[in-house]
């Protein structure tokens, strides 16, 4: 009996702890063409896709002359 609230416990601690950490995701930057008039489109996992650059922490996603990513 005491091994079962023993291991509730730990249950339980560890979902009070695992719930406590905050990720928070990376600053995204949309670069659109100039003039560019309708929507845009990110399609991700993409066999030919275009490369996300990165720069510091900042992610850039550039868009298409069409609107796609």
């Amino acid at each position: 009996m005491k091994n079962i609230k023993t291991l509730l416990l730990l249950i339980v601690c560890m979902l009070i702890i695992s719930s406590c950490t905050e990720q928070r995701p990376e600053p995204e930057i949309y670069l659109i063409p100039h003039g560019y008039r309708g929507k845009v489109n990110i399609i991700f996992n993409q066999l030919k896709g275009q490369e996300i650059t990165y720069e510091g922490n900042k992610k850039y996603i550039k868009f298409l002359k069409m609107g796609y990513f």
